[in-house]
Formats: structure tokens, sequence, C-alpha cells
């Protein structure tokens, strides 16, 4: 039995909560898989995002003070939380220890997930062209990441302004996602006048008159303010500035590039996380004009350099090429991030020339870029920490 906080948990308690989590990231995907209408992949999909954070949280806990055969069972599924193991395990090699200039925990990245993705809500939804939906989709799946972020931080080492962030930005995006539902007879005032417009030309072009007069009887009462989207991001800012700043100890440039980093990769992961999931609703709306994505897309490219200079300040990934810094297998993961990095922008690339064609397809082409560049991006954020983290 272990004890913690005046609770008793038996190990065998922990180990069937481990295996519930992993069985509903399975059972979400298998959804997710054979769903039979496109709107319901992509809410599938989106719910195996939050399933699959949750049940990293769950696994983590399950490995505190678990008996030795217990926590080797379960380390290939909670070995995302320990830098260091990450490295002993899959380079079976001591690391030279470093002064933190960085650091890579579940909170802090679970944080930046959420607060980056709900940012490019905003950003995509403020435009009134996507349904409500899309919002409702983003808001759900990522106030389930923040509250993730405030349960691993409670779990596995509390920072009170950031892990009161985190609970912050879950409750600000479920507040917003309450307020979008009751105003959701009110429509979407782009996406009406983008279907007008769309009508007046078939009519021009076919001499057929279509009345919309009661579609626009339909939609009444004040329309939801995209700018309640920017609140749980503005929240989240403080947690991750603060935890910027605790993931260090050294002077003040250490904790300028520390905070850059921390704030930069919440931006890029939540820009390709995004991305991917509003190519995904192009199923559900398929007359939703490709500019929305090809501005997701770009944000992506803009944040790129940044997020790759970032790292590469001192003490960077320069330092690991160098050998200054020893990633555990003589710099080859090093040239591990690289190839991740130079990957992503070129998928950037080729998804943009890809949303040129005209075909409809395109965008499912592009879809499946941002699939692969997901990938590739996480890997950019999560390698370099998972070396640099002293």
């Amino acid at each position: 039995m272990l004890a913690g906080s005046g609770t008793v948990v038996s190990t065998g308690a922990k180990v069937a909560a481990v295996g519930a989590a992993n069985r509903v990231v399975l059972g979400v995907v298998l959804a997710a898989a054979t769903a039979a209408s496109s709107a319901a992949r992509v809410a599938l999909r989106s719910a195996a995002l939050a399933a699959f954070a949750t049940a990293l949280a769950a696994s983590a806990w399950a490995m505190r003070a678990a008996p030795p055969n217990v926590a080797d069972t379960l380390r290939p599924v909670t070995v995302i939380f320990d830098a260091n193991a990450i490295r002993r395990i899959l380079f079976h090699r001591q690391v030279v220890s470093l002064s933190p200039v960085i650091r890579l925990d579940a909170a802090t990245f679970l944080l930046q997930w959420a607060v980056g993705g709900l940012f490019f809500c905003w950003f995509t939804t403020r435009r009134r062209i996507v349904g409500i939906g899309y919002g409702w989709l983003l808001r759900g799946t990522f106030l389930l990441i923040a509250a993730g972020a405030f349960a691993c931080g409670v779990v596995f080492g509390y920072a009170p302004v950031r892990d009161t962030a985190a609970l912050g930005v879950a409750l600000a995006a479920f507040g917003v996602l309450i307020v979008s539902i009751v105003r959701r007879k009110a429509g979407v005032s782009g996406a009406d006048a983008e279907f007008d417009r769309r009508s007046a030309r078939v009519a021009e072009m076919t001499g057929i008159e279509r009345d919309v007069t009661e579609r626009a009887a339909a939609h009444h009462g004040p329309e939801f303010p995209p700018v309640l989207d920017l609140i749980a991001p503005a929240i989240g800012l403080v947690g991750l500035v603060a935890a910027g700043i605790g993931a260090t100890n050294g002077g003040f440039g250490t904790t300028t590039v520390s905070v850059l980093r921390t704030v930069v990769g919440a931006a890029f992961l939540g820009a390709v996380t995004d991305a991917m999931l509003l190519g995904h609703w192009y199923l559900v709306q398929p007359g939703l004009p490709r500019r929305l994505l090809n501005e997701l897309v770009t944000a992506l490219g803009i944040m790129w350099p940044l997020e790759v200079v970032s790292l590469l300040l001192p003490t960077g990934m320069v330092s690991v090429w160098t050998g200054a810094v020893d990633d555990g297998w003589g710099g080859t993961l090093g040239w591990f991030w690289a190839a991740s990095a130079v990957t992503t922008i070129v998928l950037v690339f080729v998804t943009r020339a890809a949303l040129r064609e005209r075909y409809y397809s395109a965008v499912m082409a592009a879809t499946g870029l941002l699939y692969l560049a997901i990938l590739t991006a996480f890997g950019t954020d999560l390698v370099a920490r998972a070396v640099l983290a002293g």
C-alpha cells in the first residue's frame, strides 16, 4: 500500500488506473477510425488528443512509489515525464548534468499545448466564417488538456503561479464554451455572408433565385464575441512566463531565453495542432474558404524560425553538436533534432503548395501533410527539451 497526503492507494489500483486510461485512448482512436460520419471522425480525433494527455497523466501518477517490477512495466508509457529516464532508456548511457537552462515536465508542456491551441482558436474564429462547432471542438479539447496540466502540477511538483494559471485556463475555456453554446442561435455572421455571396453568384449563372429569408430568420439574438477566446490564453501566458522563470536558476540572459522558449513553444505547438484540426473541419464544412487554413499554415511558418532560434540560443542545441552538452549518444540526438526541424518547415512549404491546387482533394492532402508536421514539430520541441533539461 502507498500512503500519500492522508490517502492510501494500492499499487494494483494504480496499475488498473493506467490500464483504464490506455483503454480509453484505444477506444477513442478505434471509434475515430470507424465513425460513420465525417463530423464524428473530427470530434473523436480531437477527443483522442485529450484522452492521450489524460492517459499520460494517469500513467505517470501510477509510477510514483511503485515497486520496481511495476515501475519497469509502466516505464515505456510514463517515460515522457522524466527527461533523464528518456535518455537512459533510449541510449543506455549516463548524461552529463547541466545547470538548469530548460525543463521538460508534463504540467508545463500540457499548459503550453493548451494555451497555444486556444490562442489559435481565436486566430481562426475571429473572422466568424468557420462554423460554431469548430470553436466547441477546440475549446473542449484544450480545456481538458489545461485541466491535465493542473493535475500534473499538483501530483508531480506544485508551482503556484503556473498551476493556478492552468486551472484558470481550463475554467475560462469552459466559461467561453458555455457562452458560445448559449448564443449558438445567432449563427456565424461571416459564414452567413459567404453563403449569401455564393448563392447570389449561383443565381447569376443559372437564373435560379434562392430565398435566404427563412435561413436569416432562424438566426436571432446576440452573436458570440470572438474576443472572449483571448481570456484563457491571456491567463495561460502568465503561467507560461512563471514556468519559464522557474525552469532556470541562471541570470537574466538565461531566464530570458527560458521564458522565450516556453512562450514560443506554446505558439508553435498550438499552430500545428489547430492547423491539422482545421484541415479535418473542411470535411464538416466543405465550402469553407481555403484562406483560413492558409493563414494557420503561414502562422506556423512564421513561428518555426522563432522556435528554432530560441532552441539554438546558448545553452542550446549548438552545444550538443559541439560536444559541450552530452546527449548520451555522441551528438546523434542533436542531428535528429535538426532533421525534425528541417522536415517541419519543408512540410509547411509543401502544404502551402498543395493548397494552391484547385481540386478539393488538395485540402485533404494538406491535412495529411499536417499530420506529419505534428510529429516533426513535437519532435523539434520535445527532443530539444529532453537533451537540454538539467
